[in-house]
């Protein structure tokens, strides 16, 4: 996931810590300064995985924005406001390359609980 993010940060694969903190508040700078250049706009995502709502919201955080959900709106639903210039060509498409990171491991650590817990074999598996 360090490596997608690295990616996204315009560092190389396997930068250091810091200058992945170095990495991100540019980033941040950069959405701070975006209402000069381009209004913000609301974008709404539905989200149906708890996993993934929980990743998106973490990332909307990670660079200073507020994800949330008005009232009579559905669990899935995330409402963001961003430049969108950094929503379409930084956060959404971290978002899915993450998401299906976060997807794969998930569904490992599910079959390894499988087999450990319930002794399910190779050839069980669908």
């Amino acid at each position: 996931m360090r490596t997608v993010e690295d990616r996204f940060l315009g560092l190389p694969s396997g930068a250091d810590l810091a200058a992945v903190h170095a990495g991100v508040e540019r980033l941040r700078a950069q959405v701070a300064e975006a209402p000069s250049c381009e209004r913000d706009e609301v974008f709404t995502a539905t989200i149906a995985a708890p996993c993934a709502r929980l990743l998106f919201g973490a990332l909307c955080r990670r660079y200073g924005l507020d994800p949330h959900r008005h009232a009579q709106q559905r669990r899935t639903t995330v409402v963001v406001a961003a430049p969108p210039s950094f929503y379409d060509g930084v956060l959404w498409p971290a978002f899915e390359a993450l998401t299906g990171l976060l997807a794969e491991r998930l569904l490992g650590f599910t079959w390894r609980v499988l087999d450990e817990v319930l002794a399910v074999r190779e050839d069980e598996r669908p």
